[in-house]
């Protein structure tokens, strides 16, 4: 067995919930991939799936190359399985992707000649939305994080905190050890709601620390973009919940800030300013674009101002 284990280069992982036929489309793309077979592994996660999820893997791994293995985790949250994933990976990369995306042929052999080349501690790489139809039009560039559309560079660029955008969790790999040295994903950030931003306050913590954090863009993978994701009803709720994670985020980098119930005051100021902006849109055209904008501003305000008040009622 330790032969083996010393064989596993990257070890593939997927978390999954109630997704079995995009679960289908993600696992075969894995193990159709370039990288020699009995150099990886997969790694796939059930988070409470109520569906064919696990006779799906299972029936995979009786005959898949490379290994794949089932795993279970009860508690519900993006957070946890990935964790769990970790505790339980071989490789000495890890490679993380989503359970509704579609990996290019060379995805693995890409991430190991990258890490090879730069040595880096995280690598993220491009996020390409796979889509029947057109957007609609209210649809913002600012929304990109809603369709996990991630491809800021052209080359391969070390990334810096708040100079640069950081890459998402359906594309990212890491060295094993990573994870030992700076710590797991933070399981704390929401309760198993739609945003999670695990992956972001990894990227943010790891660069605080001085990590290195590589973005390349030849490492490619496709997110295909499901109806409900294109509805402003989603969308409302993406930006809410984007806003309570940032306010869990957040707690330890504003202990000096004015604050007003919790929440800084000057979030007060660019709310108000974003209502002003969204009336005053509105007014002119009630489905012009910007005045939803200023109005999902204001649901991520909401979720941040929600989360803060909710604290301090339990404190």
């Amino acid at each position: 067995m330790a032969d083996i284990n010393k064989k596993i280069k990257i070890s593939a992982i997927i978390c999954t919930y109630n997704r079995e036929p995009l679960l289908v489309c993600a696992l075969d793309s894995i193990l159709s991939q370039s990288f020699p077979s009995d150099q990886f592994e997969v790694l796939v996660v059930d988070n409470n799936s109520n569906d064919g999820t696990p006779e799906t893997v299972r029936q995979k791994a009786e005959t898949a190359k490379p290994a794949v293995r089932y795993l279970f985790e009860e508690r519900q949250g993006k957070s946890y399985a990935l964790n769990r994933a970790i505790r339980e990976a071989k490789g000495e990369y890890l490679a993380f992707t989503d359970d509704d995306v579609r990996l290019a042929p060379d995805w693995l052999e890409r991430i190991l000649q990258r890490f090879e080349m730069y040595r880096p501690d995280l690598i993220g790489g491009r996020v390409v939305p796979d889509w029947n139809g057109q957007w609609p039009d209210w649809f913002h560039p600012e929304y990109r994080g809603v369709v996990a559309y991630y491809y800021p560079y052209t080359e391969p660029i070390f990334l810096e905190l708040d100079r640069h955008t950081l890459p998402c969790g359906a594309n990212m790999a890491a060295r094993a050890d990573v994870f030992r040295k700076y710590g797991m994903f933070r399981e704390d950030l929401s309760d198993g709601t739609l945003h999670r931003s695990e992956d972001y306050e990894l990227f943010r913590r790891i660069l605080k620390d001085g990590g290195r954090v590589l973005y390349a863009p030849d490492i490619v993978v496709y997110h295909i973009v499901q109806p409900d994701r294109l509805t402003r009803r989603y969308v409302r709720q993406w930006w809410m919940t984007q806003g309570m994670a940032n306010s869990r985020m957040r707690l330890d980098e504003d202990p000096g800030v004015p604050k007003i119930l919790g929440v800084p005051r000057w979030m007060y100021r660019r709310a108000l300013d974003d209502l002003v902006r969204m009336v005053a849109r509105f007014v002119i055209n009630p489905r012009c674009r910007e005045a939803f904008y200023h109005e999902t501003r204001l649901w991520r305000f909401y979720g941040f101002v929600k989360d803060r008040w909710t604290r301090g009622k339990r404190a």
